[in-house]
């Protein structure tokens, strides 16, 4: 009997101690004495200690890891006072106080909360354009953003100044070439007409051809104009990356090349001189220049042809749209430096969509023959090209001026009015 009664106090005191702490946790507690108003921080003070440590650190509320609305838009609030403040932008103490109060506080009534929507709203109004994404994308991503517009034009500006570079350089050896061929063409001619009239006459067997002064001259430069043209036709194949098709001389030095039977003898383009020097057969020599002319000229014109492709194409197709996003850095770049300067930068999210835009309108440029005015005339493609990437609304204003050209109504067509 005496175990059972002393089981069943047990018991009891184990529900008692059950018990007791929810009855501790149902008591009402005393609620928490209001700040006295000299506990509050002093604005002065606040902002000397918000501008200190960057942000107010605010307990989380209920535990959470994450901010609710109010917690954000107090954060944005301070990320403003901050730069008001390093900015030297007056504001109304109120307003300040009330913001600072309401991040200090670990919770807000609903006449603070109003208050603090009143004092943000105040405080974004009299520092906009800056907002706290603003300042937060200067901080954050301005570094990333100027070494993307920077990796981008120093590629695109690399890429543009070697083809600009061996475009000039193969127009300036095709020009020269034209110049060379026209000169041995010429040559060709006169040296041929001059000596038709010695090879028909029949000469004695013992007899020295007599030499004209002036058909030696041309037949000097002839066979100088010759070796030009090898040597700029060897130079512009190394520009179009035909390396094998333009023969190697063949010499004492390089003997393998003298099996080839297309190959060019070295001396083939040089004047025989015989002893005494001053007998020269011009006839002979001027039969086998010509032979040697024909072969280089077909070299020389094959290779013209290939480099009026090659460049032809990268000129026409691939560096005006390349130009034009060059343009579009170059107004990223300067519209960025404007941005961080103001503090109004925030996130790119549409410069993907500027350099496809820019590629669209430096593409379509060369389709248009009257795409500037009579003014500019002077611009060349490449120029129209970058300012068409730097402006885009340029090329969209264009576009929209011709609409209407294509928009009209046919005759006998009237409005249904």
């Amino acid at each position: 009997m005496d175990s059972e009664n002393s089981t069943l106090r047990n018991e009891g005191l184990q529900s008692e101690t059950n018990v007791l702490p929810l009855a501790t946790h149902l008591v009402p507690q005393p609620a928490a004495l209001p700040l006295k108003h000299e506990a509050r921080p002093k604005p002065a003070s606040a902002i000397v200690t918000f501008v200190s440590k960057n942000l107010i650190h605010r307990k989380h509320r209920d535990g959470k890891h994450a901010f609710d609305s109010s917690d954000r838009m107090l954060e944005d609030a301070e990320y403003l006072l901050k730069h008001a403040a390093q900015a030297g932008i007056k504001l109304d103490k109120a307003t300040v106080r009330s913001i600072i109060s309401a991040g200090a506080a670990e919770t807000l009534s609903d006449e603070e909360t109003a208050k603090a929507f009143a004092a943000v709203t105040h405080l974004a109004e009299k520092l906009k354009p800056v907002t706290a994404e603003s300042l937060r994308a200067c901080e954050r991503e301005a570094p990333k953003t100027i070494h993307f517009y920077l990796m981008t034009a120093i590629l695109l500006g690399s890429f543009l100044l070697v083809s600009s570079v061996l475009s000039f350089i193969a127009g300036g050896l095709s020009k020269s070439l034209t110049d060379d061929i026209n000169l041995a063409n010429q040559l060709a001619v006169t040296l041929n007409s001059d000596t038709a009239p010695q090879q028909a006459a029949a000469l004695p067997a013992t007899a020295s051809p007599s030499v004209d002064p002036k058909s030696l001259t041309n037949l000097q430069q002839f066979a100088a104009t010759i070796r030009d043209m090898y040597g700029l036709t060897h130079e512009l194949s190394l520009l179009v990356l035909a390396f094998d098709t333009v023969p190697a001389l063949a010499s004492a030095a390089n003997p393998s090349e003298a099996s080839d039977t297309n190959a060019l003898k070295e001396a083939d383009m040089e004047i025989m001189v015989p002893v005494p020097p001053a007998r020269v057969d011009i006839p002979i020599e001027v039969q086998l220049k010509t032979q040697i002319l024909q072969k280089v000229r077909y070299l020389a014109k094959d290779m013209q042809e290939r480099a009026s492709l090659w460049y032809g194409a990268l000129s026409n197709f691939l560096l005006p749209p390349l130009y034009a996003m060059l343009g579009a850095c170059a107004y990223l770049l300067r519209s960025f430096s404007e941005q961080v300067k103001a503090r109004t930068f925030t996130r790119p999210k549409t410069d993907g969509a500027r350099f496809i835009i820019a590629a669209i309108g430096g593409g379509a440029v060369g389709l248009f023959s009257s795409f500037t005015p009579g003014e500019v005339t002077s611009l060349s493609p490449f120029a129209i090209a970058f300012l068409v990437g730097y402006a885009t609304d340029i090329f969209f204003s264009f576009l929209d001026g011709l609409q209407p050209a294509f928009t009209k109504a046919k005759p006998g067509q009237g409005g249904s009015g």
